[in-house]
């Protein structure tokens, strides 16, 4: 239902151009590579040449609804997803002011410096970002995120606040897991002059995953219980069921 009616709207944009400036950008990253190693494996690349794993293309709408209201959407397909197209954003912004924005809808996480720009590849100085800080499964987040920007003297300062929830697929241990994010809360602030950009961010959530591997050992450890009192601590140990997660 939420896919169809992303799509209703896209063309409603397309087929009414007298009523909203849309604007329509792509972007594609074809990004081939191989390891050395025949036994070896890297970011999902092996020793056989391939352009999988991390290439990309996308194409973002974006539709002036009004003076104060805009809406995107950001179709993305991935080739370790086989190129299979889904829509990544999908989001409706006010303009309050000239410094303050608010956008509800599905958002891009605002983890890291690159974290908007993650798919497009045109300003950060790599080929790709670094996979160990940037290769989560979060990406985005399904909530409400207000941005206001302003300067003081020579500095140019922003801060975002991010709420809402994330449901994804992850692995743990090799094996498919769902994984849930529950109000999640993110605080975000950068500044910048000249040459000199600096960003923080400190983040909260409630977190709970569902694997059936480790739902299986847990209920043996269960039922150890009435004989070794530590079994029930430590099959609880290994759950993870609403534990809050910190990020800074």
């Amino acid at each position: 239902m939420k896919t169809r009616f992303a799509i209703f709207s896209m063309a409603s944009l397309l087929a009414a151009p007298a009523l909203a400036d849309v604007q329509i950008n792509g972007f594609a990253n074809l990004i081939g590579g191989m390891t050395l190693d025949d036994n070896e494996t890297v970011y999902d690349y092996d020793s056989d040449f391939s352009f999988d794993p991390a290439s990309v293309f996308g194409l973002q709408v974006r539709g002036e609804v009004s003076d104060k209201l805009s809406a995107t959407a950001q179709l993305v397909g991935r080739g370790k997803d086989d190129y299979d197209a889904d829509f990544e954003w999908a989001y409706m912004t006010y303009a309050v002011n000239n410094n303050t924005n608010i956008s509800a809808g599905r958002l891009r996480m605002p983890l890291f410096k690159y974290s908007s720009s993650l798919d497009i590849g045109y300003s950060y100085h790599w080929l790709t970002p670094p996979d160990a800080v940037y290769g989560i499964d979060f990406n985005n987040i399904d909530g409400v995120r207000v941005d206001y920007s302003n300067f003081s003297g020579d500095w140019e300062y922003g801060v975002q606040l991010t709420a809402g929830r994330v449901e994804t697929d992850t692995t743990i241990s090799g094996t498919p897991a769902a994984l849930e994010l529950k109000n999640v809360v993110a605080v975000s602030f950068e500044v910048t002059r000249d040459w000199f950009s600096a960003r923080t961010l400190v983040g909260r959530g409630k977190t709970s995953a569902e694997n059936e591997q480790f739902d299986t050992f847990i209920a043996g450890m269960a039922q150890f219980a009435p004989l070794i009192p530590a079994a029930a601590s430590s099959a609880t140990g290994f759950s993870v069921d609403e534990d809050t997660g910190n990020v800074f």
